[in-house]
């Protein structure tokens, strides 16, 4: 089994957490971007060392140009990964009063022969002064979760982990617990790892999914896709746009949101649930959504046309295959 990170989740109903937002900001760094002749990294730990200390070094002028300078805000260092590319990429956790905001971050790049900040992207948020005292505590949101967890899985040995979290939603931010409950080591019963944010002040269940995800999914088709070829978008964003998607293998008139190009990225439709993988959108025509929401495809050929531009981004400014330079894709959720 393996999990995968979602890069984006397009919100139709506003009862789901925003987690995957794209960069709200970018800035341009004093340093070069690092180029290929550079790229050799003998020592990934002296790299991370001292990427960490060019990152943490410009933090506050990146906080300040960004307008995030604010009371309560701060920016933790989360981790650091070393590509093969010449460049460290160091991550930092935004908080508000020592809290966790669930899906903010700013990611520093840093030039490893230059010492220096090439670029800043982040997700990073303005959060509305708000009380960080919770009226429940860890242990309520654990039982409140594990509860919800065996209403689906069956009655289990269950284990919860929780922590108090700022989250967002379409209707703003709330103060709450984020609640992992695993069953994983007991052989007992089907592996699951859900994660639950149970309101901090209510109890009620903002919104929950499993982590643990079955290699091959997304299911709902028996139909192979693996023909690359190019689709139409009618977005309610972006207008029409052109889409990297998936022909039937026997070359039937059957296709999928799924671009085998960059790195099988594909796109899902959860049928207005706040959990579990979606169904793979598929269609007997090329063409997908028609601009508005009546239309389920418009949102998936929305986040679809994020993911595939995110990806196109990181290729020409950074020169890397894919978010993570391993060359696999990242998967989108709507509802």
């Amino acid at each position: 089994m393996t999990k995968r990170v979602p890069v984006v989740i397009a919100c139709l109903a506003c009862s789901t957490i925003l987690l995957a937002a794209l960069p709200q900001g970018f800035l341009r760094g004093p340093a070069p971007i690092p180029r290929q002749a550079e790229a050799r990294v003998t020592n990934p730990e002296a790299a991370r060392v001292s990427g960490e200390a060019a990152a943490s070094a410009y933090l506050p002028q990146a906080v300040e140009r960004l307008g995030l300078d604010l009371p309560g805000v701060g920016f933790k260092l989360l981790r650091t990964e070393v590509d093969g590319f010449g460049a460290s990429h160091v991550r930092f956790q935004e908080t508000y009063e020592g809290v966790p905001v669930i899906g903010r971050e700013l990611v520093a790049h840093v030039n490893n022969a230059a010492a220096g900040v090439f670029a800043v992207g982040s997700s990073a948020d303005v959060i509305p002064p708000m009380d960080v005292r919770a009226a429940l505590g860890p242990a309520q949101a654990s039982r409140i979760a594990k509860e919800a967890f065996r209403a689906v899985n069956g009655p289990d040995a269950a284990s919860a982990e929780a922590r108090l979290v700022i989250v967002g939603d379409c209707s703003g931010y709330h103060l709450a617990y984020e609640v992992r409950v695993s069953n994983v080591l007991h052989e007992t019963y089907e592996p699951a790892e859900w994660r639950y944010f149970v309101d901090g002040g209510s109890g009620a269940i903002l919104d929950s999914w499993n982590d643990l995800h079955t290699k091959g999914k997304p299911g709902g088709s028996t139909i192979s896709y693996t023909k690359p070829v190019t689709g139409t978008g009618q977005t309610l964003y972006s207008g029409s746009v052109s889409l990297g998607t998936a022909q039937a293998s026997d070359g039937s008139s059957n296709y999928a949101l799924k671009d085998l190009v960059r790195g099988s990225t594909y796109t899902t439709d959860m049928n207005s649930r706040t959990s579990g993988s979606g169904t793979l959108f598929t269609a007997t025509s090329n063409t997908w959504g028609d601009g508005t929401n009546a239309d389920r495809a418009t949102a998936g050929a929305d986040a679809h046309f994020g993911t595939d531009m995110t990806w196109d981004f990181y290729s020409s400014s950074f020169g890397r295959n894919g978010i993570s330079n391993d060359g696999k894709g990242s998967y989108s959720r709507v509802h």
